[in-house]
């Protein structure tokens, strides 16, 4: 057995979690350069990594950001504020000193820190022998400018404010916080704190909802297709109680793809379930909730005035482990598309799957 078959969470190779991960992500615009080579679909990681030791050493070669930080210390003359307690403590009036709380310029930011620290999470987790001597060539410059390797506690990337200039810092964030979050993924492997399994599959069930959305986003433009996601239906309410806009459920498509030239509308529902279900008499079947919610999706939003909308197609998508379905149902003048990827295979059998379903 493989490496790549060994490395799993629960059965999902990491490898494909690993390359779920990036199209989520804001950095879903790298996947394009994994369609160079048959090897980098094999490893999301080393192209994200590559990337930001490339960004890394293109920043260092301007000064890295600087940012205002807290320090505190015993000094010779008073800077900021006076800590009388500590001074007392510390006797540091009876030697000329005072210990003082203040400001200062420093380029060992919370956001540099983050950095480095997914630099160093990068050389744990990466095979490749370049860029485990590339990133740790990085990491030594960034600590020989003051960048202290200290673990960073309670940072949110999502929290930082990058201004217009600092677009190349913005990338190397979002750089960090995804080896960060592949780092998560490799150390569950071997962990015997994992959460609940059901937690698990809460994290990676919405992990391939954003996964499918990210990854058409960026492959279907290119070929015409508009997509939207997460998109808040209206019931066509012809007449209704007092209570009833407050008890009425809302509707919330997770993808809706148009192509007006072709004349196309299909909806995508993405689950993270076993797309089929066992019958009363033991049968399998497809299941049959799905089935109603993705026709109501279709026949609730058909208006004359939008003519996509009069020959609009479902699709329900499933993740399977080693099997494979894709049926098709006409109802009513609409298809109905039941289909599933399987995340046990390739990692560019799955891309290749998720393109074939559209295109």
């Amino acid at each position: 057995m493989s490496n790549w078959e060994r490395e799993k969470v629960g059965i999902i190779p990491v490898k494909n979690l690993w390359l779920l991960m990036l199209y989520a992500s804001d950095c879903r615009y790298l996947a394009e350069h994994l369609a160079d080579s048959e090897a980098s679909h094999h490893d999301a990681l080393e192209l994200v990594g590559k990337v930001l030791c490339d960004l890394l050493e293109s920043r260092m070669r301007r000064e890295l950001s600087k940012s205002f930080i807290n320090r505190k210390d015993e000094l010779n003359r008073v800077r900021g504020r006076v800590d009388v307690l500590q001074s007392e403590r510390k006797m540091s009036l009876y030697r000329g000193k005072v210990f003082c709380h203040f400001e200062e310029v420093s380029a060992d930011t919370a956001r540099n820190r983050y950095t480095l620290n997914a630099l160093q999470k990068l050389q744990k987790l990466t095979k490749n022998k370049n860029l485990l001597i590339s990133s740790k060539a990085i990491s030594q410059q960034l600590k020989q400018l003051g960048i202290s390797d200290i673990q960073v506690v309670g940072y949110s990337p999502t929290s930082e404010r990058f201004g217009r200039h600092e677009n190349e810092d913005r990338k190397i964030i979002q750089l960090a916080e995804l080896i960060h979050s592949m780092m998560l993924i490799s150390e569950s492997m071997g962990s015997k704190l994992l959460p609940k399994p059901e937690k698990q599959e809460q994290w990676v069930r919405k992990l391939f909802e954003k996964a499918i959305i990210g990854f058409y986003k960026l492959e279907l433009p290119k070929h015409g297709w508009q997509v939207s996601s997460n998109k808040k239906l209206r019931w066509q309410v012809e007449q209704e109680s007092a209570l009833m806009p407050s008890l009425l459920p809302t509707m919330e498509l997770d993808i809706q793809l148009d192509h007006h030239q072709l004349k196309q509308r299909i909806v995508i529902d993405t689950k993270f379930t076993n797309i089929v279900t066992k019958g009363r008499f033991d049968n399998t079947t497809f299941k049959s909730g799905y089935i109603y919610q993705l026709y109501t999706y279709i026949m609730s939003q058909k208006k004359e005035q939008d003519l996509l909308s009069l020959a609009s197609s479902g699709m329900l998508l499933h993740p399977s482990m080693g099997e494979h379905y894709d049926e098709v149902v006409t109802i009513q003048g609409h298809q109905l598309r039941f289909c599933t990827v399987d995340l046990m295979a390739k990692p560019s059998e799955i891309t290749k799957r998720l393109e074939s379903l559209i295109l």
